[in-house]
């Protein structure tokens, strides 16, 4: 029987050839290679690395830094942006963002419910917070429409100082003496930083 390809040739009157046990090992172990997904496609990440990201995503170090960072990216962009603009148009602005962004969030995570289940304690003193907050961001952005972002930024940061002294005061906590050399220090590189050299 003869086709159009002249090297295919087949006869169905020879005989079929026996094949070895060592040759079926072979093709089969050939088979399964070729069967095989790719290791880019089966490639898990190890429980060692899934343990050390929980554990830096539920640490509050990591946060805390993070918030620095962004805190940082704050003060560099609102420099440039509140440049021939009214401070408080610009922490109106700022403040429209921050409620989209945040009402974004609440929705995707479908927490809306809570916010009619605050406790009225907790509402009154976070309606407090909302106010010292906006007090915060118009002199924060007074301030940088009047100095250098660099100066400012630092000096801004006294209220880690603020915060340890109500803390202590109000709250009643406690702070180590070596808890309050850092805060001594920080106060002193904010105040040096502030300072035009």
């Amino acid at each position: 029987m003869r086709y159009p390809d002249d090297h295919v040739r087949i006869s169905y009157h020879q005989p079929a050839r026996r094949v070895s046990e060592a040759d079926f090992r072979i093709a089969k172990r050939s088979i399964e290679n070729r069967m095989r997904p790719a290791p880019y496609l089966t490639h898990r990440p190890s429980p060692l690395c899934g343990a050390a990201m929980t554990a830096l995503v539920t640490s509050w170090p990591f946060w805390a830094v993070l918030s620095a960072v962004f805190a940082a990216l704050t003060a560099i962009l609102a420099k440039v942006g509140v440049e021939g603009v009214a401070s408080d148009v610009a922490t109106f602005l700022r403040t429209l963002v921050v409620v989209a962004v945040t009402a974004a969030l609440l929705a995707a995570s479908g927490q809306w419910r809570q916010v009619t289940a605050v406790p009225g304690r907790s509402a009154v003193f976070l309606v407090l917070s909302g106010l010292a907050t906006g007090a915060s961001w118009l002199c924060y952005f007074r301030a940088l429409s009047l100095g250098d972002a660099a100066r400012v930024a630092p000096l801004d940061k006294l209220s880690v100082v603020f915060v340890a002294v109500f803390g202590v005061l109000i709250l009643g906590e406690r702070l180590s003496a070596l808890n309050w050399l850092g805060i001594a220090l920080i106060a002193a590189g904010a105040v040096l930083a502030a300072i035009k050299g």
